[in-house]
């Protein structure tokens, strides 16, 4: 059963976000003890993006269609205000993009395997084929993936796999798996053949072998640990703080970019674009943030692909 938005939303707070909650302690307390990487301290910001996909997923974490719908009417506005920031401060960001959404057309993907999750009541992937014929589906936005791509910051296309199935949950089968995986690969390569960070719908790392073979090195995880290597030779990022006016405010996480410079560490920033009701609640979110990036001695933006290359390179 879905909790009603404002619940779910209340139990986000609680654990994620203000300096209050367990989250952001966690997150500072893994910059001052991690061992510094580099000279300077590395802020990665990563914008998960997946339009109207968001309800593929059980429990209290789904969303009905027109709560997804919202979602995506929000992405939709606040993206190129983010790439304006960016471009404005120089910040580099991942952007991790749902395949699908990548897609001039539905039926340029290959043909997906059968799909039906008990909690959704139906074959996921036939249900795709029905949202893409309905009005104001939102599941594809090629024009602002093209964005992200032509930015002369030098943006990060990252992968969230190829329709945001949740790839830990019980239902999710290897071959389906295998689908989302290699198929996401496929598609975002088509577009940059650079393509080599996976970001887990819903921080839920699985399948991690298909991950490797597939030719992924990078993904996020669920926990503050330092970047590492996990068996499989994948490097693993910590989860950083989740970036939301509801849970945390500018000013905290400004403290937080502060302390990656005093510490040379890695600081992990990651979002959902539709967290914020509008651009310009965006801008007033993210342009001290930015600022602070820009102006704190020891600090540098990257993305974290550019990240892992330096550590590839030094190992």
């Amino acid at each position: 059963m879905r909790l009603p938005l404002l619940a779910r939303r209340l139990a986000r707070f609680a654990r994620s976000g203000s300096s209050a909650s367990r989250e952001y302690r966690e997150c500072r307390r893994s910059i001052e003890s991690a061992e510094a990487l580099e000279a300077t301290g590395t802020v990665c910001l990563s914008v998960d993006f997946e339009l109207a996909w968001s309800r593929a997923r059980r429990g209290e974490g789904s969303t009905s269609r027109e709560e997804s719908l919202e979602r995506a009417r929000r992405a939709r506005e606040a993206l190129p205000a983010l790439l304006a920031l960016c471009e404005a401060y120089r910040i580099p960001a991942t952007f991790a993009v749902v395949a699908h959404v990548a897609l001039d057309r539905c039926d340029l993907h290959r043909p997906p395997p059968p799909f039906r999750p008990g909690w959704f009541g139906e074959d996921w992937f036939a249900a795709c084929a029905q949202e893409e014929l309905a009005p104001g589906g939102d599941i594809r936005a090629p024009d602002l993936v093209r964005q992200i791509l032509t930015s002369p910051v030098g943006h990060e296309l990252a992968s969230h796999g190829f329709s945001h199935v949740d790839l830990s949950d019980e239902a999710t089968t290897p071959e389906v798996a295998r689908f989302e995986i290699e198929e996401s690969a496929r598609i975002l390569r088509g577009l940059d053949p650079r393509v080599s960070t996976f970001i887990f719908p819903k921080n839920r790392p699985a399948h991690l072998e298909a991950l490797a073979r597939a030719g992924f090195v990078a993904y996020r995880t669920r926990e503050q640990a330092p970047l590492s290597r996990d068996p499989h030779g994948l490097w693993r990022f910590p989860l950083g703080l989740w970036l939301s006016p509801e849970a945390v405010s500018p000013a905290e996480v400004v403290s937080l970019v502060e302390l990656a410079g005093r510490r040379r560490g890695l600081l992990g920033l990651w979002c959902h674009l539709y967290e914020f009701e509008d651009p310009s609640r965006l801008r007033a979110f993210f342009e001290p943030v930015f600022e602070a990036v820009r102006s704190t001695s020891g600090v540098k933006a990257d993305t974290m692909r550019t990240v892992v290359e330096r550590h590839v390179e030094r190992a």
